[in-house]
């Protein structure tokens, strides 16, 4: 998903495919599959908030330490869901993914 969103190819069923598949599994995901996700929706501009729900609250209910190899994608969803659901308090999911920084 990271390669077809970033260069921005593949047809449209493909990436109507990509998202019903993260709508039902995002919030199973791992932080490497989480990157490659948020960079994907990112980089898509999919402001589908079922999706960005569910990785919100998988973040948060990860039990790891965000590794900081992982972190810039989560930073940057950061604005992103700031500029697409306002309404959201994000609070828990930044402070989440913050503590990457100070474990180094």
């Amino acid at each position: 998903m990271y390669a077809y969103g970033v260069r921005n190819v593949g047809n449209p069923e493909l990436h109507a495919a990509f998202e019903r598949r993260l709508a039902l599994i995002a919030d199973r995901l791992d932080y490497p599959s989480m990157f490659n996700a948020i960079y994907y929706l990112m980089f898509r501009e999919v402001a589908n908030e079922a999706i960005w729900r569910k990785i919100v609250d998988n973040t948060i209910s990860q039990k790891d330490v965000l590794p900081l190899i992982y972190y810039k994608p989560f930073k940057a969803s950061k604005l992103f869901l700031r500029a697409h659901f306002p309404n959201w308090n994000i609070e828990d999911y930044v402070d989440k993914f913050y503590n990457a920084e100070t474990y180094f």
